[in-house]
């Protein structure tokens, strides 16, 4: 494993090199991406717009020059170990769709002096190496540890929405009438007992309601679940029996505030955390302080998210995504369906264990996250 000093290095002999002698800004790119991997920090398309680009006043959605530097980048890599640094012992590699740097040691694949290969032995060779390329292509990556679990059996990823109610709204006409202190059906009629004048005011809304989380969640997992050839199910919050929850392995990714079905069992698998409607409370974990944290923010530039991975009833597995805005559990989502993210934080925190809590810090605006920091893990088994 290379240290600190051997990739600064590495990279310092690329930038300096007169491929790059010229091209100021792949240089510079090179080493922002070079030390957000030794910084462990994770990347994505606006971060690296905002950061290394600088900021503008609105963001751009069609603006290209993350994707075309990345390009350009990579395509000087390329050029620059077919000439002079061919002899590199080490490669600096930066896979395509990805935003981070690798260091790849060189094959030597130089025949031993005197050794002599026919012309069919050649042939059977490239026909042996095309054949075993075709499988490779053909075959599923490696199944990432902390999913395989719920990729191998039957998951149902449960989308945190919100019970409405049907009626005049504040403007005077029929429309959806949200309440945070109801959160199902039964809540709805234990309020409608203790306001009888609202009986043929309103109706149950069943029809869900989500924020953007629940989308870009579904997206997420979606993409990772899609080259197993698995599927998963979806169930919305609100609809949901403690005998759905019970009958498979569950994902959840949605906000704490609807009370949702889920805080009871991440409060029963974690011995040190408990999760409310609004705050986590912290006590008796090795150097850390008994503390309750205010998770409730306005969700406009901030956004707390707590992401767990416990044993579920019945011998199933959960994996739940809490924040109470979008940023929080959009964010995290990524990072834990990001191939490169999900192998280091696996590297780092997971050795030896099973299962984990972490929470995380997400920052951003318009409710899009645009950094993600992780502020502690917990693992255990």
């Amino acid at each position: 494993m290379l240290s600190e000093e051997e990739k600064n290095k590495i990279i310092k002999t690329v930038t300096q090199s007169s491929t790059f002698q010229k091209v100021t800004t792949g240089a510079a790119l090179l080493k922002y991406l070079a030390k957000a991997e030794i910084e462990d920090t994770f990347l994505k398309e606006d971060i690296i717009d905002i950061e290394f680009f600088g900021k503008k006043d609105k963001p751009d959605k069609s603006n290209t020059r993350v994707r075309v530097s990345m390009y350009n980048l990579r395509k000087k890599l390329d050029d620059y170990y077919a000439n002079e640094g061919a002899r590199n012992e080490w490669h600096v590699v930066i896979d395509k769709g990805q935003y981070s740097v690798r260091y790849k040691k060189k094959v030597d694949a130089k025949l031993k002096t005197g050794q002599f290969i026919g012309k069919h032995t050649l042939i059977y060779a490239a026909f042996a190496v095309f054949i075993i390329s075709l499988i490779i292509v053909n075959q599923p990556p490696k199944k990432p540890k902390v999913w395989e679990e719920f990729i191998n059996n039957k998951t149902t990823l449960f989308i945190g929405d919100a019970f409405g109610m049907r009626g005049n709204t504040i403007t005077g006409q029929p429309g959806f009438t949200r309440d945070y202190n109801i959160n199902s059906i039964e809540e709805y009629y234990k309020f409608i007992e203790g306001k009888p004048e609202l009986k043929n005011q309103l109706k149950p809304a069943y029809y869900q309601y989500f924020t953007g989380m629940g989308a870009f969640a579904t997206r997420d997992i979606a993409q990772l679940f899609t080259p197993y050839h698995r599927r998963f199910d979806i169930k919305f919050d609100s609809n949901t029996s403690l005998d759905d929850i019970k009958n498979g392995n569950a994902i959840y990714a949605g906000p704490l505030l609807t009370n949702c079905k889920f805080i009871p069992f991440f409060n029963d698998a974690n011995e040190h955390f408990k999760v409310s409607r609004y705050t986590l409370t912290i006590k008796d974990v090795p150097n850390m302080k008994d503390t309750t944290i205010n998770i409730s923010t306005t969700g406009k530039t901030m956004d707390y998210a707590i992401v767990s991975k416990y044993p579920g009833p019945m011998g199933t597995e959960h994996f739940v995504f809490f924040s109470n805005h979008d940023m929080g559990v959009s964010a995290t989502v990524e990072y834990f369906t990001n191939i490169d993210s999900l192998k280091q934080f696996t590297k780092q925190h997971l050795e030896g264990h099973k299962n984990f809590t972490a929470l995380f810090k997400a920052h951003g605006r318009e409710r899009t996250s645009l950094d993600l920091k992780l502020l502690w893990v917990f693992p255990f088994n």
